[in-house]
């Protein structure tokens, strides 16, 4: 999955895990129940996200960045 914008999107029970996504850009956009494990990140951005019940375990971010996040009750483990 490639090059891809999205503002004030609301995701709910969308699963990442294992996939590769490139040049995603999230503005505002809230993320419920979802899976990102073992997810590699390429050059994707988030920004002024919310992430609640989300499970991010071993998700890698290479040349991406997170801005003012807010993070409830999410799975942080072995993030790189």
């Amino acid at each position: 999955m490639r090059n891809q914008y999205f503002e004030g999107e609301r995701f709910e029970n969308i699963s990442l895990s294992e996939e590769v996504i490139e040049g995603y850009e999230f503005v505002d956009c809230q993320f419920l129940n979802c899976s990102f494990e073992k997810c590699k990140m390429l050059q994707c951005s988030f920004s002024e996200c919310c992430f609640e019940s989300c499970n991010m375990t071993e998700i890698s971010g290479q040349y991406s960045d997170a801005r003012f996040l807010e993070l409830d009750k999410c799975a942080l483990v072995g993030i790189d």
